[in-house]
């Protein structure tokens, strides 16, 4: 009896270490002659890559891709001080391609072997190059508040109307812009973003209701659900596997904010050349198209609308009709305030319940 509880607490121990590491390891194939380590972000997103990406790549170009967990941008900089990394390719936010070239930590793409005639202009950059679109929206349990539609940042704020608890991305990223434009900001003036009175809008929506933070994708689902938030910013893609899975769940792109996710290489990755083929095979039309199938991030090939119906239109933040609605997020101005702003919102969240 004493022999299984020790062996089932040590096989209790090996699990949570296992969640606890960065990487999640699969094994590679026998006859797989090379491997491609990828980090993305897990769930509906990273789900809906290997259906797109991965698999496809596997069986066209014969290695085996072992999948990474969700990407830790520290990882990169201690890559480039030791001189090895452990991840080939990492799917990253976009201030942080600007702010990691800059300081060097990744590899200057090759951009002729890049579709960049029918790539959106501003999805390469030498370091890096957009592979989707994506929005943070505001998102509601419809079954609890059937009347509420089509939402912007100043009901998210009206706590009169809309009671109960608020949720945002435990980042000052969007959270900020979102505060400016509830204070009745216009998109076009949003930038540079006045910090102060952003902070002083959010002081103003904590003394009026409690203020929860979410850190991964899944958790605005569970605080919509168990009623611990009644509004929350959520990753549309997120919002709408929620809806596949027949939750009642609701979001808005009035307002919403428009970014895009990238493809890097650590400057000190062991595969730069299969990397690069990688990134290549994943900006073409078919397999844009592929990864909107699976879940509506808009692509960055221009060829890859060509095709898509129009319910899957309607639900890709980066649609010529949602265009007009979204808020198009300036990295350039995030990947230089970030550091300073990522303190400032330590400070100011303290004594949030998580």
């Amino acid at each position: 009896m004493k022999a299984r509880k020790i062996v089932g607490i040590c096989i209790g121990v090996a699990a949570v270490l296992g969640v606890l590491t960065w990487a999640f390891w699969s094994p590679a194939p026998k006859n797989a002659e090379q491997q491609l380590v990828v980090a993305s972000w897990g769930g509906a997103y990273q789900t809906a890559q290997r259906k797109a990406f991965f698999e496809p790549f596997e069986k066209e170009f014969k290695v085996h891709i072992v999948e990474a967990g969700t990407p830790d941008y520290g990882k990169i900089y201690e890559w480039q001080r030791s001189g090895a990394a452990s991840i080939d390719v990492v799917d990253v936010e976009t201030f942080f391609v600007f702010q990691a070239g800059k300081k060097g930590a990744l590899t200057r793409l090759d951009r002729d072997l890049l579709p960049t005639a029918s790539l959106m202009k501003s999805a390469v950059d030498d370091f890096g190059v957009a592979s989707c679109a994506y929005a943070e929206v505001i998102a509601w349990n419809k079954k609890r508040n059937p009347g509420l539609s089509d939402l912007k940042w100043s009901d998210f704020w009206d706590t009169e109307r809309i009671p109960g608890p608020r949720a945002f991305r435990d980042l000052p990223a969007t959270t900020l812009e979102a505060a400016l434009l509830a204070d009745g900001v216009s998109p076009d003036h949003l930038y540079p973003l006045d910090v102060d009175r952003a902070f002083k809008k959010l002081d103003a929506l904590r003394a009026k209701t409690k203020i929860v933070l979410w850190t991964a994708g899944s958790e605005p689902i569970e605080f919509l659900k168990d009623r611990t938030a009644v509004l929350s910013t959520a990753w549309n893609g997120r919002i709408r596997d929620a809806q596949n899975e027949g939750m009642p769940l609701e979001m808005s792109f009035n307002q919403a904010t428009l970014d895009w996710l990238w493809w890097v290489i650590p400057k000190e990755a062991k595969n730069k050349e299969l990397a690069m083929k990688f990134i290549a095979f994943t900006l073409r039309p078919d397999r844009q198209r592929a990864l909107v199938e699976n879940i509506p991030y808009g692509p960055t090939n221009e060829d890859a609308w060509t095709g898509l119906p129009e319910d899957k239109l309607r639900q890709v933040p980066n649609s010529p009709a949602n265009m007009k609605r979204v808020i198009i997020r300036d990295n350039k101005w995030w990947a230089e305030h970030e550091t300073e702003l990522v303190d400032r919102w330590r400070q100011w969240k303290l004594g949030l319940g998580k």
